[in-house]
């Protein structure tokens, strides 16, 4: 569920037939697929109330400096507040379930994915061509190519075999 932080309005005017935000406060607001809830501190007390699509959409996003204002921070600053506030059961209920799962708003539930067992892998050792590499200062293609010459093939696993080999490479 989207949870952002945003300023709903609380007062609207209507001016020649147009509405008007007058005041507004930050909300912390949960987008459902038919409707949102906001929760805000107001006078009396800290609740939910219920809002449109479009007007979740048309409320501006909270910013704090030049990020959006973090949930979890408004959910800290509302519980600092509720010591001294009442708050309503449903806005409790939204804030102490947060994350919300989909069915908070009447949405049918996301499955998880069924995870598929993996097989179990074979452990494998040190990479021995690339060791020698190193020990020896030879690309690891000229190595590999000469042992092919001497008859040997992949997995390259035998170190001691393999050195003794390499005491005939000329490059």
């Amino acid at each position: 569920m989207e949870a952002t932080v945003r300023c709903v309005p609380t007062q609207i005017a209507r001016v020649d037939g147009q509405e008007f935000a007058t005041g507004s406060k930050p909300a912390l607001c949960f987008r459902g697929k038919t409707y949102a809830l906001g929760i805000i501190n107001d006078e009396e007390e800290i609740h939910s109330i219920t809002l449109t699509l479009r007007d979740h959409d048309k409320c501006p996003i909270l910013m704090y400096g030049i990020e959006e204002y973090p949930v979890t921070k408004f959910i800290s600053h509302m519980e600092r507040i509720m010591e001294g506030k009442s708050i309503s059961t449903e806005a409790l209920a939204l804030m102490r379930q947060w994350p919300n799962n989909p069915e908070d708003f009447g949405d049918e539930p996301i499955p998880d994915k069924p995870t598929v067992a993996k097989k179990p892998q074979k452990e494998k050792g040190p990479n021995i061509i690339a060791i020698i590499s190193a020990d020896l200062e030879i690309p690891s293609t000229k190595i590999r190519k000469f042992l092919r010459t001497q008859g040997f093939s992949a997995p390259y696993t035998d170190e001691i075999k393999i050195r003794k080999a390499l005491r005939n490479y000329i490059p």
